[in-house]
């Protein structure tokens, strides 16, 4: 079975430097020691998952793209003139703001 989770911010680091691994390999230990085998089977599970998961995309580099292409689209009206070129241009550009907003809040509303 395939599931998604969401990392809280503040433990984002810790999943990049695979933190949660040495943290779930303790519990394993005291759960062997203290409940039974189901929990350090568990514990055992949720090592492999981290270690063979990855996340569904980074916010920062897409967001970062998006700006990018946004500037290149300002530079773009700032160059061309004319009523439809800037029709064009500024639509586009609300496109790029809406599709970074979108991205931040992890998804359409």
């Amino acid at each position: 079975m395939k599931i998604e989770i969401e990392i809280p911010k503040e433990f984002e680091e810790h999943f990049k430097q695979d933190k949660f691994e040495d943290t779930l390999h303790r519990l394993s230990a005291d759960a062997h020691l203290i409940a039974g085998n189901y929990e350090q089977e568990t514990a055992i599970m949720l090592i492999k998952a981290f270690a063979n998961s990855k996340p569904a995309y980074d916010v920062e580099r897409v967001v970062a793209e998006l700006e990018e292409r946004k500037k290149y689209n300002q530079k773009m009206l700032e160059t061309y003139s004319g009523a439809s070129a800037n029709v064009v241009f500024e639509a586009q550009m609300h496109t790029y703001e809406r599709a970074i907003e979108i991205v931040r809040k992890g998804g359409a509303e």
